[in-house]
């Protein structure tokens, strides 16, 4: 019986591994977990929260994690080789509650994957963690930008942080090879500094995007790779756009939402929706009528 569920456990693996996460939930959806050997519990509850948080449902995901978290043993009970699983549970439900506006308990989650983090850690994972923090710090200071009667030196010194979390993942996954979401974490990095008031180091940092990926995208086939290039030449093209617009060049800010309403096109629902939304405030701009 633990038998059969440990190989379930290792063919789930090997599709989230290959991103098969529809293939993966379509045998997990309908597992009773009350039905299984609690040493396998939390691992499998786990991989179906992993799998719910690559597809972006994250109530689903939050639900899975919760649990597996519920089921999980002492700490001193759990063996080192499932230590590295423990941290990417960790790390997921810390992205769980960013993505649903918990900032507090992503926190929380982030502090208890650092602790975890060592030399046998995938740099992937590192780079994954550090990325999270950064944009976890974006949203604070996001929500510190909205309350005037909070302090703008802690709101910037918040940013920073997120900027150093940033250049860490946009370092890490340079050193695996890892480019293009190397160039998704410099789209943050612009972000970051655009909040910060330095607009030319972003337009630096997201022209350099631009360049480096359209060129690639224009000869790459129709893959789920494209899918991805055309995600981060339309972000970037996109904060270009809203550069431009807050500086009253309404002509480059128009050619650069152009690009990114193009290779929109090929990407996300959500980066059309930026792409035309950022159009509209141009078009406003340019003629309130």
């Amino acid at each position: 019986h633990y038998q059969s569920y440990e190989e379930l456990r290792v063919e789930i693996f090997q599709y989230l591994r290959n991103k098969e996460y529809s293939r993966a939930l379509a045998i997990l959806q309908d597992l009773h977990f009350s039905h299984i050997p609690s040493t396998n519990r939390w691992r499998l509850a786990a991989l179906r929260g992993h799998a719910y948080f690559e597809q972006r449902k994250f109530l689903e995901a939050q639900q899975d994690f919760m649990y597996a978290l519920n089921e999980l043993p002492r700490e001193e009970d759990i063996p080192d080789d499932l230590q590295q699983e423990l941290l990417f549970l960790h790390l997921h439900l810390a992205g769980t509650h960013r993505e649903l506006q918990r900032l507090e308990s992503a926190q929380e989650h982030y502090q208890l994957t650092l602790q975890l983090i060592n030399e046998r850690t995938p740099f992937g994972q590192v780079a994954e963690t550090h990325w999270g923090l950064a944009l976890l710090g974006y949203a604070k200071a996001n929500i510190l930008t909205n309350d005037p009667e909070r302090c703008a030196k802690y709101r910037d010194a918040i940013l920073r942080q997120s900027l150093e979390h940033a250049e860490t993942a946009r370092f890490l996954y340079h050193s695996m090879g890892d480019q293009l979401r190397a160039a998704t974490v410099t789209c943050e990095i612009a972000h970051i500094e655009k909040t910060l008031g330095e607009p030319t180091k972003a337009r630096v940092h997201l022209e350099s995007v631009l360049s480096t990926w359209s060129p690639a995208f224009d000869a790459s086939p129709d893959t789920p790779r494209q899918q991805d290039e055309a995600n981060v030449i339309s972000a970037a093209a996109c904060s270009l756009a809203a550069i431009e617009l807050e500086e009253s060049h309404y002509n480059a800010a128009l050619r650069y939402v152009g690009i990114a309403l193009e290779t929109g096109k090929q990407s996300y629902k959500l980066r059309r929706a930026n792409a035309y939304s950022m159009r509209g405030r141009i078009l406003e701009a340019i003629n309130p009528e």
